[in-house]
């Protein structure tokens, strides 16, 4: 019961956290545009990362997990690199293998539309553009929290 009323206290406080999302575009490692739009019909996961970053290392793991539990289910992962080199974040990717689309925030002008600070930092994105969920750092337990947020969600 306490986390149904968290859920939904949760997304009252997010009416007000509304972003474009979908009119922001940002470029994959071949140098190609994407536009986020398409992933406005989904319940949708941005990642906010940088390789030097030991905690983001120690997230993609676990968000691809998410990634392979809940894609079926209309949940979308993007991780966004505020790390300008593509020749590093490919060696990064070399070994550490997703399934999920990375994308380059070249000037981090998408980051700073999400006021991120730490990295990383997740936030968990609804199909009308509102935060339904944000955290900083990397911990299972927000991870786990996010997830269940998601399952909730999906139920309605």
């Amino acid at each position: 019961m306490f986390r149904k009323i968290g859920f939904y206290l949760l997304l009252c406080l997010s009416i007000s956290n509304v972003f474009a999302v979908e009119s922001s575009t940002l470029k994959n490692l071949q140098d190609q545009t994407v536009d986020l739009k398409e992933y406005s019909s989904k319940l949708i996961v941005v990642n906010f990362w940088a390789v030097w970053c030991k905690p983001c290392v120690q997230e993609f793991p676990e968000l691809n997990a998410l990634y392979q539990q809940l894609k079926n289910n209309g949940v979308m992962v993007v991780a966004v690199s505020v790390s300008p080199s593509k020749e590093d974040i490919q060696k990064f990717l070399d070994k550490n293998k997703v399934d999920f689309p990375v994308l380059i925030d070249e000037n981090e002008g998408f980051a700073n539309k999400f006021k991120v600070s730490v990295l990383p930092t997740t936030v968990l994105i609804d199909h009308e553009n509102k935060v339904l969920y944000k955290y900083q750092g990397f911990s299972k337990k927000e991870i786990l929290k996010m997830q269940s947020l998601i399952e909730d969600y999906l139920k309605k």
